[in-house]
């Protein structure tokens, strides 16, 4: 999410995206998603979340992994944060009056309209827990790790064949 604010071309794609698998865009083939991630070696959270699907085929040697988090502090946290960002009016009023923030809006809107089905407070758990089994179901076992963070490097790093950093993990 963070590169989308700081990129517009990046809103424009992902919005465009958006329209393709949610709307009457045109679908996004490898070319598209090659234009948009071709410079990028991962991708994490929000907007390329919801293209899991599509990402896996487009991209049949990337592994995927799988933060597992307990469903009711992750709500506790999106609430406060990706939510509340979404009803704020301050955003809203930005994106009428400055291009950059229109563009970034724009997308975040849309994407968060989808995910939360219109409204986070009486969705969002289902919403999450619809994702997860969406990426269980449509990524092979083999490239799939459902990884909690206290579970340190190992896993981790076994998963995408690297070694172990010396430092303590985050």
């Amino acid at each position: 999410m963070k590169t989308c604010v700081r990129n517009p071309a990046h809103n424009e794609m992902w919005l465009a995206a958006l329209e393709g698998k949610y709307g009457d865009g045109k679908p996004f083939g490898r070319e598209e998603w090659d234009a948009l991630l071709g410079n990028f070696q991962a991708v994490t959270d929000y907007p390329a979340a919801m293209f899991a699907e599509e990402l896996v085929e487009m991209y049949p040697d990337a592994k995927v992994v799988l933060s597992n988090r307990d469903v009711d502090k992750w709500f506790q946290s999106v609430s406060q944060t990706i939510d509340w960002r979404y009803n704020d009016p301050i955003l809203y009023i930005l994106s009428l009056i400055d291009s950059h923030n229109a563009s970034w809006s724009n997308m975040f809107y849309r994407m968060w309209a989808i995910f939360s089905r219109g409204d986070f407070a009486k969705h969002g758990k289902a919403a999450f827990e619809d994702h997860y089994a969406h990426v269980r179901e449509v990524v092979p076992k083999e490239r799939l790790l459902e990884y909690r963070v206290q579970e340190g490097w190992e896993p981790l790093c076994r998963f995408l064949g690297t070694e172990v950093p010396e430092e303590e993990f985050p």
